[in-house]
């Protein structure tokens, strides 16, 4: 069973800013770290870095120091459009750190993940 452990109490960084979660899932002793992004990813142009944004990463990079100590997954989930409609190849953060980047289709109302995070997260 998946959980979603409910955890937006607001924590303060070593530098003073916010740390706040937005979704963390929990399964058995696997915790995935997710976070939600209204911007628009182009999968299709690598040169710009698919529109991602550095601050994004790093956001995700203390969060997985913050919660995971270091190591696990992390998500960051943008709206599915017509430029973005399949997962991007997995980022790692580090060596037991990895980061990756997945469509929400809004009309369908589900997460469009990546065979391997699949494997990893929801079986037994």
């Amino acid at each position: 069973m998946v959980t979603m452990i409910s955890t937006c109490a607001n924590t303060k960084s070593k530098h003073g800013s916010d740390l706040n979660l937005h979704l963390c899932l929990e399964k058995q002793n696997v915790r995935i770290i997710m976070d939600t992004k209204w911007k628009l990813l182009n999968s299709n142009d690598k040169q710009r870095k698919y529109n991602l944004k550095e601050t994004d990463f790093y956001q995700l990079f203390a969060y997985g120091h913050k919660y995971q100590s270091g190591a696990g997954d992390m998500v960051l989930i943008y709206p599915k459009h017509q430029e973005f409609e399949h997962p991007l190849s997995c980022f790692k953060l580090g060596d037991d750190m990895r980061l990756w980047v997945m469509p929400f289709d809004l009309e369908k109302r589900c997460l469009i993940y990546h065979d391997e995070f699949h494997f990893i997260f929801f079986n037994p």
